[in-house]
C-alpha cells in the first residue's frame, strides 16, 4: 500500500517537473535558420536532460520516503522515466498526473517493478 502511495506521490511531482519546466521554450523560429535550428536543438537536449533526472530524483525520493525498498525504486522509476523518451518536448510539458501517458507508464512499471529481477 505505501509503495502504491508512493508511485501515486510520483505521478504528480512528474507532472510537476514537466510543468515547471514549460516555461522555458525553445525559440520562436524567427531567427536565421542554422542558429535557431541549433538554438533549438540544444534547448530539447537540455530540457530531456534535466527532465529525465529530476523525474527519476523526484520518483526515487518519492518512493524511498513511502518505504519502498531502494531497488524497487530505483526499477519503477527507471522504468517511469523511459516511458517517456519517446515524448516531444511539448508533450511532456503537458503531462499531468492525470494524463493517459503517465497513468500508462505507471501500471506498465509498476508490473515491470514487481517481476522478479533478472
Amino acid at each position: 500500500m505505501r509503495v502504491r502511495q508512493g508511485l501515486a506521490a510520483f505521478a504528480a511531482l512528474a507532472g510537476f517537473a514537466a510543468v515547471s519546466l514549460a516555461g522555458c521554450g525553445p525559440s520562436s523560429g524567427n531567427q536565421a535558420g542554422g542558429f535557431s535550428q541549433a538554438f533549438d536543438a540544444a534547448y530539447e537536449k537540455s530540457f530531456n536532460e534535466s527532465f529525465a533526472r529530476s523525474t527519476h530524483d523526484s520518483c526515487v525520493t518519492s518512493a524511498l520516503a513511502h518505504q519502498a525498498p531502494a531497488e524497487l525504486a530505483e526499477r519503477y522509476c527507471t522504468c517511469f522515466v523511459g516511458q517517456f523518451q519517446s515524448l516531444s518536448v511539448q508533450e511532456k510539458q503537458q503531462l499531468t498526473p492525470a494524463s493517459p501517458q503517465v497513468a500508462q507508464a505507471a501500471a506498465t512499471c509498476k508490473a515491470q517493478a514487481q517481476a522478479p529481477a533478472g
